[in-house]
């Protein structure tokens, strides 16, 4: 089986936000397309014999850095590497382009992606909080 890794058209970017969407998360309704816009080349997807079955993306801000999202790997391919080759080729891309990190978030419960970030030497950013402003807050800060 041969895995291929290119850089993801907009129809690719839509196939990832509806992935994004099975996992039960919403990364922003439009923000995969606008960053993509932006940044056409920071979009990878994975392909197992043609067949889309992997994800990534890496938006980069400031001077050095970038914040991974859409990184997916589909039920049937985990376990098996192709995730990791993945990440892999974005680092390898990141690095060479100047970034000295990058970043991104997992929930608390997800172990098998924390255990996993763990073994490839990525390191929990102590000290730091994700904050959000939602529903009533947004609206009381906004005046309304």
């Amino acid at each position: 089986m041969a895995f291929e890794i290119a850089v993801g058209s907009a129809e690719d970017v839509a196939r990832m936000s509806a992935w994004a969407d099975d996992e039960g998360w919403n990364p922003g309704n439009t923000d995969g397309l606008a960053f993509h816009a932006a940044d056409p080349g920071a979009f990878l997807i994975g392909r197992l014999d043609g067949t889309p079955l992997a994800c990534i993306s890496v938006v980069r801000y400031g001077a050095g850095f970038g914040f991974l999202g859409y990184y997916i790997a589909r039920p049937e391919i985990r376990g098996k590497g192709y995730g990791k080759a993945l990440l892999a080729h974005l680092a390898k891309t990141a690095f060479e382009a100047g970034a000295v990190c990058v970043d991104w978030s997992v929930l608390d419960w997800n172990k098998p992606s924390i255990d996993f970030y763990d073994s490839i030497g990525a390191k929990a950013v102590k000290g730091w909080y994700v904050y959000r402003l939602e529903n009533d807050a947004l609206k009381k800060l906004g005046g309304g």
